[in-house]
């Protein structure tokens, strides 16, 4: 029975919504005194409740969509928090992928542009023979005075690549 004054009043006594926030003492109410479930979303002031109220595992579910680029904080989300191929050519910001973060043996030639190795990009003895499609060295790619005996197979030279008078006697052996 509550106590007001020296004098006991009974809650019979009290007529219904008499007593009001006024009536009320500065932390009379505490959450002893509040039935379980009482306190709905209504009773709460909009913008009331901040991130410092919510204890840390009180929130177990978030609605789809509810978190936007504005309530995420800058640098917080890394490569743990990504789903596992969700970043796809959209999401890459031009010239982002730098040498450093292309792995060993990702290029290979069909992510190569036609054309665009030179020699330049090539390394020095870098093409062989085998590397050389058939009849695509000719005269003009050949240094001059490049082509020396050793160069030239058995019973190669035939009477119509001999010049005009390029073969002389001194030239020929008997037999």
């Amino acid at each position: 029975m509550p106590l007001i004054g020296k004098v006991l009043v009974q809650e019979e006594a009290i007529a219904g919504n008499s007593v009001t926030a006024t009536k009320v003492a500065a932390n009379a109410i505490s959450t002893s005194e509040i039935a379980v479930n009482a306190i709905t979303s209504s009773e709460i002031a909009t913008n009331s409740i901040q991130s410092t109220h919510i204890q840390g595992t009180a929130v177990t579910s978030v609605a789809d969509n509810s978190i936007d680029a504005a309530a995420i904080a800058e640098n917080s989300v890394d490569s743990s928090e990504l789903v596992s191929g969700s970043i796809d050519t959209i999401h890459i910001a031009a010239a982002q992928v730098t040498l450093a973060k292309l792995a060993n043996n990702s290029v290979n030639a069909t992510k190569i542009i036609a054309g665009s190795v030179t020699a330049n990009e090539l390394a020095d003895n870098a093409v062989t023979g085998a590397k050389l499609a058939e009849n695509t060295v000719d005269s003009s790619e050949l240094v001059t005075g490049s082509i020396d005996t050793i160069h030239i197979g058995n019973q190669q030279v035939t009477t119509a690549k001999l010049a005009n008078t390029a073969v002389t006697t001194a030239k020929i052996t008997d037999g």
